[in-house]
């Protein structure tokens, strides 16, 4: 769809999927608190992927996510207790583990989600008929939904909870325009806080006549909101740069970055910086400004909430993720040759071995599946989203106990620059790091 010249579709949620069959997602290990920083949910390739605010602790929480049944836009309640996502374009609700615990459901075309703040209710963005929708339901008795607003005129949408979950924040056509042509009239933020007609405009919160602004999120004390501004027109929607505006007066505090690719922010828990997606990859930056800083090659749709946590073992059919210190996976289940697995380094440069530590209960082969990362590519109709393309498998015989696995070369060849994906296994269910090399 084109709208004043500019193509639609940039945006995670906007996915051509396939009819496809569901499936429920596992998690990788289980997950305890850590510290106050607050962990990371985002989407990684079909899959989520978890990262301590820190930077430290990556892991991935499903495996099962394919082409045609992708996880997306997953959302965490600001304790980081709960966590809502679509699966195969249908709502589910889950644990902050990715563990599910009620759907996904069949009467919903779920494209992205959004829980309020103490995870008590869930906004749903839903496609259904060719009309655009947003829905809310309360966490507790998800198959009823409270109230749903349709939007029919302007396919450009997105949302996010008002402060203290108190109404939602909108990015809309100005009012005057709502059944017009929008070809010439960016997108503001919207405050509607009249329950529960939370789909009615009562106050503009955020302006600006050059630049579309979407994708609202307040800050956890209420203060102010970050958005996302595409230069209107020519700019793509839901890309640009992070500003920040003041929720009580709708004045402009600050540019945090001049990019015209970033997309959807969110806010740690303490305020302090917001995550966001750049290119395929998470970045994080002060929320006071400065320079960002890659938190993950690749991610993109991130949500951030409650106290950091870190992987210490468990069952399941999910795999473990990169990590600080190497340790990301320990005690992967009784019926699993591998006790231990992890990575010396997460981050090598071209030319340089990437060493695997498995640790077996006894001796059997170990199955390196290696995959690389490919970017998403092209706009709208023509748009790719990202994905992993196998390179090849390495086998080797373990030996019980600690093994060192170097791998420099496949097929004769140095690996080149890119993010990867290795599936590791040993008679069991694969395990799964990630890695970049470094030009």
């Amino acid at each position: 769809m084109i709208r004043g010249g500019r193509a639609l579709g940039r945006l995670s949620f906007v996915r051509n999927r396939v009819a496809r069959a569901c499936l429920v997602g596992s998690m990788a290990a289980m997950l305890v608190p850590a510290s106050a920083h607050g962990a990371i949910v985002y989407v990684c390739g079909y899959n989520l992927c978890r990262v301590n605010g820190d930077g430290s602790g990556q892991a991935q929480l499903t495996t099962n996510g394919t082409a045609g049944d992708a996880y997306g836009g997953p959302s965490l309640n600001q304790e980081g207790t709960k966590l809502s996502f679509d699966l195969n374009d249908r709502l589910a609700l889950a644990e902050a583990s990715a563990q599910i615990q009620a759907g996904p459901f069949e009467n919903d075309r779920s494209i992205y989600t959004e829980l309020n703040p103490d995870g008590s209710q869930v906004a749903v963005f839903e496609i259904e008929a060719g009309m655009n929708s947003m829905c809310l339901r309360e966490t507790a008795a998800p198959a009823n939904e409270l109230v749903c607003g349709r939007n029919t005129t302007d396919p450009q949408f997105s949302f996010g909870w008002a402060p203290s979950g108190q109404g939602m924040l909108y990015s809309v056509p100005p009012v005057d325009d709502v059944e017009g042509s929008h070809a010439t009239s960016p997108e503001e933020i919207c405050l509607a806080d009249e329950a529960p007609r939370y789909y009615l405009c009562n106050r503009q919160v955020a302006a600006d006549p050059g630049y579309d602004l979407t994708f609202p999120a307040a800050s956890p004390n209420g203060s102010e909101i970050v958005v996302v501004a595409s230069a209107q027109p020519g700019g793509t929607f839901g890309e640009g740069s992070l500003l920040i505006y003041s929720f009580a007066t709708g004045a402009l505090v600050r540019t945090l970055d001049g990019s015209s690719e970033d997309a959807n922010p969110a806010w740690s828990p303490n305020g302090k910086t917001i995550v966001f997606s750049r290119g395929g990859a998470l970045y994080d930056v002060p929320s006071e400004g400065g320079t960002p800083q890659m938190v993950a090659a690749v991610g993109q749709d991130p949500t951030w909430g409650g106290a950091e946590t870190q992987t210490s073992g468990g069952g399941g059919n999910g795999g473990g993720g990169s990590g600080g210190g190497g340790t990301v996976l320990t005690g992967v289940g009784a019926m699993q040759t591998i006790t231990h697995l992890g990575i010396a380094a997460h981050s090598v440069r071209t030319g340089r071995a990437v060493t695997f530590e498995v640790t077996l209960a006894s001796a059997a082969t170990i199955t390196i599946e290696l995959l690389r990362h490919v970017p998403a590519s092209g706009h709208g109709r023509h748009r790719h989203p990202a994905h992993y393309v196998a390179l090849g498998t390495l086998r080797f015989a373990g030996k019980d106990g600690l093994n060192r696995l170097a791998v420099e070369k496949l097929h004769g060849h140095k690996l080149a620059a890119g993010a990867y994906e290795a599936k590791v296994s040993a008679g069991g269910t694969p395990q799964t790091l990630t890695f970049t090399v470094r030009s």
